[in-house]
């Protein structure tokens, strides 16, 4: 993910072309509405559940990334409904502000995730139930 953002950002603050080159917008966008909404699907319904099993307290810790996750994929239904709007230099800029916007919350919600969910993960939950989740979380991805 964090490659992504970063090839993604170096474009956006390399310079206003005009028009607004729209291909990392869309690559972006097909990313967030395919692999970043299954992951947050895998977190909210496997990672989150088995975490608030084994530690109810964590509520507090969960409930802020589960409203990044609904603030990032409201961002994604955006930048989608941008990218099907007329092309203007106002729409441009909308797009420009909200790709910065969401690599900016993206990157926070990372770091977030990282130093609380990751870390719970493996300080909480017994082996076999993690040797479960790491199961679980594979086949939502379609993994093997």
């Amino acid at each position: 993910m964090l490659v992504r953002l970063a090839a993604f950002d170096r474009g956006l603050r390399g310079g206003r072309r005009q028009p607004c080159d729209e291909r990392p917008f869309r690559s972006l966008s097909r990313w967030l509405a395919g692999g970043f909404a299954v992951h947050v699907s895998a977190e909210e319904g496997v990672l989150y559940p088995a975490l608030m099993r084994e530690l109810p307290e964590l509520a507090l810790t969960l409930e802020p990334l589960r409203a990044d996750h609904a603030e990032l994929l409201h961002m994604a239904h955006s930048m989608t409904l941008l990218l099907v709007a007329d092309r203007t230099p106002a729409r441009d800029e909308q797009l420009v502000v909200l790709g910065r916007d969401l690599v900016d919350l993206m990157r926070l919600h990372l770091r977030r995730e990282e130093r609380s969910v990751l870390d719970w993960c493996e300080r909480v939950l017994p082996a076999d139930s993690l040797r479960e989740l790491r199961r679980r979380l594979s086949r939502v991805l379609g993994r093997p």
